[in-house]
């Protein structure tokens, strides 16, 4: 099994993991979970576009963006019909955070792996020694 298989078979593990938990019936959280619960959006869907993002590589980040916003506005909706479950703007625009900051972390390209053997870097490294 490749390296790349194995993180595809892990971000569908995953994926599966999360979705398996978000439609569970939840008891009544705590007062004081009840703004840390955000964060945990952000970082629940951060780790899926994260293992996504490595599955599929950083070229994919649109296709991974659509994937990601898909589970992330869909689990939400799915919970307005789970009387168990309610429904929350804010877990949306939390979830939708945490994809993107993962996108935007993981998913950049490698700045100076892109730089690092051309010319005009090698010349503007030797301009800047002198």
């Amino acid at each position: 099994m490749t390296t790349r298989t194995g993180m595809r078979l892990l971000a569908q593990l995953y994926t599966a993991f999360l979705l398996g938990a978000l439609f569970l019936p939840m008891g009544t959280a705590p007062v004081a979970f009840n703004g840390l619960d955000k964060l945990v959006h952000v970082v629940l869907y951060g780790i899926l576009a994260s293992l996504w993002l490595i599955a599929w590589g950083r070229d994919q980040r649109l296709r991974v963006l659509r994937l990601t916003f898909l589970v992330a506005v869909a689990t939400e909706v799915i919970q307005l019909f789970l009387p168990w479950r309610s429904f929350d703007w804010f877990d949306m625009v939390a979830n939708l955070m945490g994809v993107l900051l993962a996108i935007r972390i993981i998913g950049r390209p490698a700045v100076l792996a892109s730089t690092s053997g051309t010319d005009d870097h090698k010349a503007n490294s030797a301009k800047a020694a002198t």
